[in-house]
């Protein structure tokens, strides 16, 4: 797949980065005219009145600044901690595989010896249950990127192989592969054709796909990755989504899967206890002899 994909991906970024002045270039000729109609019927007719403008608004004009540069300087801060954890993330990667053994041996320790085995069976079955959503997420965004490549490609966008699998990848956080890929792909389809129509059937393969993704595959792909029913999986995405908004729907499925582990654990420990077997009250465990015929 590497061998397939990388030089196509590869080739179109390229093009990409070559063709962005052009682009840019582009967008500037279809706003443009816009511009020109606001100055027309906003009573800007000269360098004079754009002046007067800014110096009417210079306070307004120097809170957006400030405001600016908050967020600038945030973005700054941002992307700083992001190459930090960049350069450490490796080095505590390793440290961890490498003394992880340890660090397991020292928890299991901890645990009563006559618990111990319970415990580790009970946390085995949700480190099942956690890889298996690992996998389905990552099915689901390879199901969604080539998805949307293959079509995107179909429909003749450019650069669309590179769009639809950047979309799958980046789904694996929650709306964001399909945001970024309608907008992207949508300002890509307009600037190629100038075709509104063109715009909105690409905007609309991400909002189908979406609702597919939503509705079928990761109920369906997760529910099955889990042991959970796929209704399950439905329910907990949409109360994750009501509690924690975005968060809520990444963690809602582990998070539902563990309780079920320990909730099948507590059923079984109910059927096991002697509240469960005891007999109905008035009912004696003790067979009545049988009469002896005459």
């Amino acid at each position: 797949m590497m061998l397939l994909t990388v030089p196509v991906l590869v080739r179109e970024a390229n093009d990409l980065i070559n063709m962005a002045p052009y682009y840019w270039h582009k967008a500037w000729d279809y706003i443009g005219p816009a511009i020109g109609y606001i100055q027309e019927n906003g009573g800007i007719s000269s360098e004079e009145d754009v002046q007067g403008i800014i110096q009417d608004n210079a306070k307004s004009a120097a809170g957006v600044g400030k405001g600016l540069a908050g967020i600038i300087a945030a973005g700054g801060a941002f992307l700083t901690s992001m190459a930090s954890v960049l350069i450490i993330a490796p080095i505590a990667a390793f440290f961890m595989i490498k003394e992880w053994p340890k660090v397991v041996r020292w928890a299991r320790d901890l645990i009563p010896p006559g618990h111990r085995d319970t415990v580790i069976d009970l946390a085995t079955k949700m480190d099942r249950k956690i890889a298996g959503f690992v996998r389905g997420q990552l099915l689901v965004a390879v199901i969604l990127g080539v998805g949307y490549a293959t079509v995107l490609f179909l429909m003749g966008l450019n650069y669309g192989i590179l769009i639809g699998l950047a979309a799958g990848f980046l789904n694996l956080v929650p709306l964001l592969g399909s945001t970024a890929g309608l907008v992207i792909a949508s300002g890509v389809a307009w600037i190629q054709t100038g075709d509104w129509q063109f715009a909105g059937l690409v905007a609309l393969v991400f909002i189908v796909g979406q609702l597919i993704e939503g509705n079928f595959l990761t109920p369906k792909i997760l529910g099955d990755s889990v042991g959970m029913h796929p209704l399950w999986v439905f329910f907990a995405v949409l109360g994750g989504a009501s509690i924690a908004g975005v968060p809520g729907i990444l963690l809602a499925v582990p998070i539902a899967a563990c309780l079920g582990v320990l909730m099948d654990y507590a059923v079984t420990r109910y059927k096991d206890s002697a509240y469960y077997k005891k007999p109905a009250a008035g009912k004696s465990r003790e067979k009545k002899p049988k009469k002896r015929a005459l």
